[in-house]
């Protein structure tokens, strides 16, 4: 299907870099932007016929309504509802007070973005929908000439390999996080530390500290036995025996290792 629209009245092209881009670009791409919804706007009103058959009275109205900046129509929903699930897909208001800066910028390609997801999803023919060729014209209004080699969504130029989305990080979508790495403490009373309790690698090695809490701990035992029968050395015999208990536990632990799937 061929849709024959005025380049006037498609939506413009942002200049390369996106919001990146000199103060001096940012705004005139902001105000091309607001020459060209006043421009569809008044040939909507003013000169339909002049406009391709396939803009029904259905999808004007809707063009319309998306047209109007919410300061103006406070009485208009601001957040039209449909019934497409796309969180992406949100029919709203065209952005009000806008200033030429790098804030009204990303405000209107998202105000695009949001609309033009919309239209993507909506090929219903039910009652309340919009049919294909209503959608298609309407998405010629919304693609700036050249569109095709464009990312869909902040219309930046990318290769084809980089053209989807998610193959440039699209500043308009919300990606999650990676996860940080965790730092691990350095220094050289942790470094010695870490060194006597792992076994480097080697499933073979014994670490050294459960080992000596194990053999400290049974030798500590053994003394207070000897010695004559007294608090201290039943205190000791707790302690040695806890000990080696301890430093034997340890050691079986890392002997075993984690556990496997």
């Amino acid at each position: 299907m061929v849709v024959d629209i005025p380049d006037v009245l498609r939506f413009p092209t942002p200049p390369d870099g996106g919001d990146r881009a000199s103060d001096e670009r940012v705004a005139a791409f902001v105000q091309s932007v607001l020459t060209w919804r006043d421009a569809v706007e008044h040939a909507i009103r003013k000169a339909p016929t002049t406009l391709p058959e396939t803009l029904t009275g259905h999808a004007a109205a809707l063009m319309l309504r998306v047209l109007t900046p919410r300061d103006r129509s406070p009485n208009l929903d601001p957040r039209l509802s449909y019934r497409t699930s796309d969180p992406l897909a949100k029919v709203e208001q065209f952005p009000a007070q806008v200033a030429k800066n790098r804030r009204s910028f990303v405000d209107l390609l998202r105000w695009r973005m949001r609309l033009t997801t919309f239209l993507h999803a909506e090929w219903d023919e039910s009652e309340a929908g919009y049919n294909a060729e209503e959608c298609y014209t309407l998405l010629c209004f919304l693609d700036p000439p050249g569109s095709a080699s464009r990312c869909g969504s902040c219309l930046g130029a990318f290769p084809p390999s980089e053209r989807q989305e998610r193959d440039h990080r699209c500043p308009l979508h919300v990606w999650p996080k990676a996860a940080k790495a965790t730092r691990r403490r350095t220094g050289p009373l942790t470094d010695v530390f870490r060194r006597l309790m792992t076994n480097h690698g080697d499933p073979n090695a014994i670490p050294a500290v459960p080992a000596a809490a194990m053999i400290g701990g049974g030798l500590l035992a053994s003394v207070a036995m000897m010695l004559p029968r007294a608090l201290p050395q039943g205190v000791m015999a707790i302690v040695g025996l806890m000990t080696m208990l301890a430093g034997g536990l340890v050691l079986a632990l890392r002997r075993r290792g984690p556990s496997r799937p």
